[in-house]
């Protein structure tokens, strides 16, 4: 049976086999397509204008997390929404929908250029799917399509309800921008979302974007298992640590 073959002539994937990782002919890579399927495949010619690989066969993934998790966040200023691209693709995050509000300063992004970070962090963490990332939309813009979300989560550092366990599937979070939202756009908020705090200091956008993105998607687990099986020891343990006020709080 003729054994099928295929070409890579990508410049910068070429760059990074040849002189980063100094890949030869004869060693094996992963391929992904960013929808989920990963492939064993032989490099059989690592030229400098291409690379002819032979499909070895199809990798077994380590499924994501069952939960749908939208990142709205504010365009922030300099490079700290490219920060936030690459952190919250590596934590599991379905898609990034960057929003522009009243305080948003940076109201433009290189959406090329975030696709390429999107890429490379989803190669470094070894995640089979790229989340979705969209070009730039109005704070209004987004109240319209909040309502495909089983629950939204706007993110407000004045309140003091905090997190509990997430039962929806599919779930928003939103970030505002470094100066924060308008008494406007908190108004707006509490007809379609819950107004939550993740922490009793105020973070920068960027920092509240990736702790809320983990939150959401990972730490529920986690407190889960504190709550119903460890138990005692692990009160104990936390007390220790010094640590139990902030796990009483998801009780």
């Amino acid at each position: 049976m003729r054994l099928h073959r295929f070409i890579i002539k990508d410049p910068e994937l070429l760059h990074q086999w040849r002189e980063v990782l100094r890949l030869r002919a004869g060693e094996q890579v992963v391929l992904a397509d960013g929808a989920g399927t990963e492939v064993r495949a032989e490099i059989k010619t690592l030229a400098k204008d291409h690379a002819e690989l032979e499909p070895l066969g199809e990798l077994t993934t380590k499924p994501e997390s069952g939960r749908q998790v939208t990142l709205y966040c504010a365009v922030l200023k300099s490079d700290h929404f490219e920060l936030v691209a690459q952190k919250a693709t590596e934590i599991g995050v379905t898609a990034i929908q960057p929003i522009i509000t009243i305080r948003t300063v940076k109201t433009s992004l290189r959406l090329g250029r975030l696709e390429k970070i999107i890429k490379k962090a989803a190669e470094q963490s070894s995640r089979t799917t790229l989340p979705q990332i969209s070009e730039p939309m109005s704070f209004e813009e987004a109240i319209s399509e909040a309502s495909k979300h089983e629950q939204n989560y706007f993110l407000d550092p004045a309140t003091e309800q905090n997190f509990k366990t997430i039962k929806a599937h599919d779930v928003a979070i939103w970030i505002g921008p470094e100066g924060g939202w308008t008494a406007e756009e908190l108004a707006k908020s509490k007809e379609f979302a819950k107004a939550v705090s993740i922490s009793p200091f105020v973070l920068r956008a960027e920092t509240a974007a990736i702790v809320a993105s983990y939150l959401t998607l990972h730490a529920w687990l986690y407190f889960y298992f504190l709550k119903t099986v460890a138990g005692v020891y692990v009160k104990i343990e936390l007390i220790r640590d010094g640590i139990w006020k902030e796990y009483a709080k998801f009780k």
